[in-house]
């Protein structure tokens, strides 16, 4: 299915269209919309137009689209929503009226940082290992948040360099994202820099890791791009001197991996219902086990967000703001 496609199909349809980034989001979005009263078709470019190439670039470039292709009457009722990452650390705004981000870095972190995580701590986790407080739901959060942040803040360092960095190339903000995403993905993924130290019962980042693994990105780049990213360690340090917000710079992804491997040490009072030392060591050892666990843990996020926890953001307002205006329901 091609992009006009795609815009015809939600142009058929008689409910307002809600495009998200990716499947995981489409429940997420389905469960809170769908309850409010405005009922809302809920699709996403990896569901319909590019099969499991969603994300937060072809949002963007599908509702840009809108604005070349659709009459506003049309337009006003296709929307879409992105996760932040970190357009609001940067100050990026959005010029389309009818794309909304998250209040924090992704839907997940806005999850976290929501009254939602306790619901999802007590629901998850014994309850006599656990101290039912705020203090002590507020700890585990901030411990992950904190061991997320020395990963989130080389990206933020990267996000920066290639947002802000290359206007001179490209004013598209598609083109730069996608030169984000490649460099991203050389770098790899949080848990290749973690160390478990189940000695000591420990969960670390090791920023020297990071750092070789940019160098090795930058013997592969030539040009302007290895120029400006060269200058991403001087960066970092510059960020790590700031009071930068965490739910702004960590991944909802990437807290729930450190939260996951804390379960399985049964750090800071957790331990998991219905566990056992020979599940937890399999769960340790075994990459597949660790992933599922991941995903249920990140489920059973998402499945704790309530309609009440999402009318306290922001996002949720500003929808109800532009409904109201453009009388799209």
């Amino acid at each position: 299915m091609n992009m006009d496609s795609f815009i015809n199909e939600l142009l058929m349809l008689k409910k307002p269209a809600i495009i998200v980034e990716g499947l995981d989001d489409i429940t997420v979005y389905e469960n809170l919309f769908n309850i409010t009263g405005t009922r809302f078709t809920i699709t996403s470019p990896a569901l319909r137009y590019a099969r499991n190439q969603g994300g937060k670039g072809k949002v963007i470039e599908i509702i840009d689209y809108t604005f070349k292709r659709c009459t506003f009457n049309q337009r006003k009722k296709i929307i879409g929503i992105i996760d932040a990452d970190f357009d609001h650390c940067c100050n990026i705004i959005r010029k389309r009226q009818n794309l909304f981000l998250t209040d924090k870095h992704d839907i997940e972190t806005q999850i976290i940082s929501s009254g939602a995580f306790k619901k999802f701590i007590n629901s998850f986790y014994k309850r006599k290992k656990l101290s039912n407080t705020l203090q002590k739901i507020d700890e585990i959060r901030n411990y992950c948040l904190q061991i997320s942040m020395d990963f989130g803040i080389w990206l933020l360092g990267l996000y920066k360099i290639i947002i802000e960095g290359i206007s001179k190339e490209t004013q598209d903000l598609y083109v730069k994202l996608r030169i984000y995403k490649i460099i991203k993905n050389k770098l790899g993924k949080i848990r290749d820099f973690i160390t478990v130290d189940v000695k000591n019962n420990e969960v670390y980042i090791e920023n020297s890791k990071i750092k070789n693994r940019f160098l090795k990105i930058l013997n592969t780049l030539e040009g302007s791009t290895k120029n400006r990213l060269i200058k991403i360690f001087q960066f970092v340090k510059d960020l790590r001197e700031k009071d930068i917000d965490p739910y702004q710079c960590v991944s909802g992804h990437d807290t729930i991996i450190i939260l996951a491997f804390i379960s399985v040490l049964k750090m800071l009072g957790l331990e998991l219902k219905g566990s056992n030392d020979k599940k937890i060591t399999k769960i340790l050892n075994n990459n597949n086990d660790f992933f599922y666990f991941c995903k249920e843990l990140e489920t059973k996020l998402r499945n704790s967000y309530e309609l009440t926890h999402f009318k306290r953001s922001n996002l949720y307002k500003e929808i109800l703001i532009y409904n109201e205006d453009y009388n799209i329901s």
